[in-house]
């Protein structure tokens, strides 16, 4: 392979890895971000359940299905974890090309990924958002009666 080759190939193969654009960039990260929110949800949803396993006094009442559900938990925490990777590469595009030598276009480039980012997920996840603080209440005063504290402990 010839150096031209060697180089188109190379460059083949970062342009098609991600955009330099800030904007699409801060959309695809906002894309995830509603996912983990959808995931979130989820989570909550299966905390519930497991709430159901315990006894009167707050102890493991049904082991199986309590291991059962933190699994699930798990397998959705390892998925959260791969959209925050992806959230990461599309930051480090920032660092690509032009940016990578202007630190003032570099602030810029993140204040349009970040500016993105924020207005993808309130343009389009703002109803799980107000599901999920309203499912994480609903969970904390579930999970103080079923464990049998009250807001002093929390302090």
């Amino acid at each position: 392979m010839t150096i031209f080759g060697a180089f188109l190939f190379a460059s083949l193969v970062f342009t098609s890895c991600g955009s330099e654009d800030a904007k699409k960039n801060g959309e695809k990260a906002g894309k995830c971000d509603c996912k983990e929110i959808k995931l979130d949800i989820e989570k909550y949803e299966l905390r519930m359940e497991q709430l159901k396993t315990l006894d009167d006094d707050g102890e493991i009442d049904d082991r199986e299905e309590y291991a059962e559900i933190q699994l699930e938990l798990f397998d959705l925490e390892l998925k959260e974890y791969e959209l925050e990777v992806d959230v990461q590469s599309y930051r480090m595009q920032g660092y690509a090309g032009e940016n990578f030598h202007d630190e003032d276009r570099f602030e810029y480039w993140m204040e349009d990924f970040d500016d993105a980012r924020k207005r993808y997920v309130e343009d389009n996840c703002e109803d799980e958002q107000e599901d999920l603080e309203k499912l994480r209440e609903r969970y904390r005063d579930k999970e103080r009666k079923k464990r049998g504290k009250d807001e002093k402990d929390y302090r």
